[in-house]
């Protein structure tokens, strides 16, 4: 069922909550873990909920995130969108 208030984000919360949950289950991070904000370029601000501008980020359009990935491996295990000040 919707939210009762707009959340830009109601389409997405859901993959991310199974991501989250399935990477818990499924893939166990080595000894060195690196907390990081991650950004998913886009560039269409009308079709991206959330769309940001971070000028110091190698691609600055589209999504933020932040992330918490292996250092051994390098793969993201966990990750949760930045919603801005806007959501």
């Amino acid at each position: 069922m919707p939210p009762r208030y707009k959340d830009p984000f109601y389409g997405i919360n859901k993959l991310v909550r199974e991501w989250n949950s399935n990477m818990a289950l499924t893939f166990t991070p080595g000894w060195m873990t690196c907390l990081d904000e991650s950004m998913s370029p886009w560039i269409s601000k009308f079709t991206c909920p959330g769309f940001m501008f971070v000028p110091r980020k190698p691609h600055p359009f589209g999504n933020e995130w932040h992330t918490i990935e292996c250092g051994i491996s390098g793969i993201i295990f966990q990750l949760e969108p930045v919603k801005g000040k806007d959501s």
